[in-house]
């Protein structure tokens, strides 16, 4: 295999896989995507597995309830590139328990945050006390102090499906995909950066990093460890009886905020309901994680749908784990971003590596560190030998578990948009600079987790940033 490419994508799920994809389109057919997964792709060892996510426009931060329409046009962009269906409207519903947070700093995180956020963002929501919510939708009890908001556009993501088809996508622009290659390190060679697996050394002009758990792994050496939390999450499918309350097109998805934070799906990916306890886990990393469920969460999950939605319950169909890896800041409140850059003068060269974190609500107070201009290094249509930057850069994707979880790749306007799409495509205007996290799912975070990331926009997928890559939504 070629070991030179002009780029090179660590990891290979919600974000590696979109940043993939976008990249290959952009470079071809004159330059060739890389992208190196650790393990099988579709594999459930981080965030990026499992059916659903929850894409949603309500936000209770601006900074995603800004990039959450891109989110939505880009993903029914690669839907008509693909023929694959990603996206099911069901209408969704965020729950606050009043009472139980009563005297609670929600940071926002309430009904009248979301609202709040919503008016501004001229986002379409209607504002219910609990008989109204009752009254439409039967299958939830309660007690008559909760608030809700109700988008109607809210819905499901199919994570893997979504992977899988922009892998597809990808390969269909030249792009190479290595399976069961970790990356055990990532040189700075002046001109290029060494991309080091165990059987090859590759040279890349720009590498993306999109390895969730393990960024800071893949980066060692590079720059400073980055602030990152990895928690082990676990959802829980339900074999319910009641298939048709729960149907796409009759139950919405869910987010619950009260003592604990849930979310819910119906029936969809399996013949069976889907709930999960938002950021509920033990912190973990990579390596010590253990692929066995909690039994106090499985209960503590049981009890919340007793009280609240009985007939989503059922004999369990399985349960299973997930990462969330999430940036510094508390969990509930907006992120605050830091870029990161280290530069080294070797003769008249200087190679720059660039670390740049989740940005936060405001991505233009980011706080530099050492700063410094970027070459201009955009991907374009060049003649073989013509597409050459000066200065090698490594760009780490940190999926982030927030509502929204934007995709790696700054897009340009697309060249000519299928007829229902308008999401950005074409070229990049310069190299792909990660905004969230899953793990991440936080898709997470998006990150973006074993389908448990809790939701975004749209999981991986992001306005004119880049391709569907969603916290796109929770799942």
């Amino acid at each position: 295999m070629n070991t030179d490419h002009p780029f090179v994508v660590v990891g290979c799920g919600g974000i590696g896989s979109a940043a993939l994809f976008w990249l290959a389109r952009a470079a071809a057919p004159y330059s060739r995507v890389l992208g190196l997964e650790r393990h099988n792709l579709g594999h459930d060892h981080g965030a990026s597995q499992d059916h659903s996510r929850i894409i949603r426009l309500a936000q209770h931060q601006d900074v995603y309830a800004a990039l959450a329409p891109h989110a939505y046009r880009t993903w029914r962009q690669i839907e008509s590139l693909s023929g694959q269906t990603l996206v099911t409207e069901t209408g969704g519903l965020v729950i606050e328990d009043v009472q139980s947070r009563r005297g609670l700093d929600t940071a926002g995180r309430d009904i009248d945050g979301y609202a709040a956020v919503a008016a501004r963002h001229g986002v379409d929501v209607e504002l219910l006390d609990a008989d109204e919510l009752t009254a439409r939708w039967h299958q939830f009890r309660l007690h008559g102090t909760e608030r809700a908001l109700y988008q109607r556009r809210s819905g499901i993501l199919d994570a893997r499906r979504a992977n899988a088809t922009h892998i597809a996508l990808a390969r269909g622009y030249g792009a190479q995909v290595r399976e069961n290659s970790p990356v055990r390190a990532l040189h700075d060679a002046g001109r290029h950066v060494e991309v080091v697996t165990d059987d090859e050394i590759y040279r890349a002009e720009h590498v993306v990093v999109a390895a969730d758990a393990r960024t800071n792994e893949v980066l060692d050496g590079l720059v400073p460890a980055l602030p990152l939390t990895v928690t082990q999450e676990q959802v829980t499918y339900y074999a319910t009886p009641n298939l048709l309350d729960f149907a796409p097109g009759r139950f919405p998805v869910f987010m619950w905020h009260g003592a604990e934070n849930y979310y819910g799906f119906g029936v969809y990916g399996e013949v069976a309901t889907k709930l999960g306890q938002h950021m509920g886990g033990p912190e973990v990393t990579a390596d010590s994680r253990t692929f066995e469920p909690d039994p106090l969460r499985r209960k503590r999950q049981e009890e919340f749908l007793v009280e609240h939605v009985p007939g989503m319950l059922g004999p369990e169909l399985y349960t299973k784990t997930c990462l969330y890896t999430i940036p510094p800041g508390p969990a509930s409140r907006p992120r605050s971003g830091a870029r990161r850059a280290a530069g080294q003068r070797r003769g008249r060269r200087r190679a720059r590596v660039q670390v740049r974190l989740a940005a936060g609500p405001d991505p233009g107070r980011a706080r530099t560190l050492r700063p410094h201009r970027l070459p201009g290094a955009g991907v374009r249509a060049r003649p073989p030998g013509a597409h050459r930057s000066r200065l090698p850069e490594v760009v780490p994707c940190l999926t982030q578990h927030s509502p929204a979880q934007p995709g790696p790749a700054r897009l340009g306007p697309p060249p000519s948009p299928p007829s229902r799409s308008g999401g950005p495509a074409g070229r990049c205007r310069r190299p792909p600079t990660p905004t969230r996290t899953c793990s991440t799912p936080t898709w997470s975070g998006s990150g973006p987790a074993a389908g448990c990331s809790p939701g975004t926009p749209a999981s991986w997928p992001a306005p004119a940033t880049t391709s569907p890559a969603t916290s796109a939504g929770t799942g």
